[in-house]
């Protein structure tokens, strides 16, 4: 299966949008966080939204704990902020559910969302801005590589 994830920035929201799509590896996380973290716009204090509705997580619980290793080792990466977690499978929610279980509980905090509704409530986001975000989501996920 193919994979490609996408990101972008909405810097008036103080917002950044992750998408994955296929297969996804702690690689393919980390790959996009560096890509991420060079970007003029970017903040590290910027909640996040990722958004694995249509990938087939490949993360398990040792290169789960990889990956908060890498995050934890790049201050410029990880920042205390929340990061909100859409998923639609059992699956997708137990894997995401890993990040909430093995995350430092004074750092980022990590939620696990099955409707952009809850996700955007939780982060904050004002009720105007849903529809925009929502459509910037769904923009990603159409987007040919």
């Amino acid at each position: 299966m193919s994979n490609f994830s996408k990101y972008r920035i909405v810097s008036n929201m103080r917002l950044i949008l992750e998408s994955y799509s296929g297969d996804t590896t702690v690689e393919d996380l980390i790959r996009q966080k560096i890509a991420i973290s060079k970007e003029p716009d970017y903040d590290p204090t910027f909640n996040i939204i990722h958004d694995f509705r249509e990938s087939n997580m490949l993360i398990e619980i040792e290169n789960g704990k990889q990956f908060l290793e890498f995050l934890k080792n790049n201050k410029s990466i990880y920042y205390k902020r929340k990061v909100a977690h859409l998923t639609k499978t059992p699956d997708q929610v137990a894997k995401t559910t890993l990040f909430t279980l093995l995350q430092d509980r004074n750092s980022v905090e990590f939620e696990v969302f099955s409707t952009e509704l809850s996700a955007f409530k939780w982060l904050g986001i004002h009720l105007n801005n849903f529809e925009l975000i929502y459509s910037y989501l769904q923009e990603m996920l159409n987007i040919e590589q």
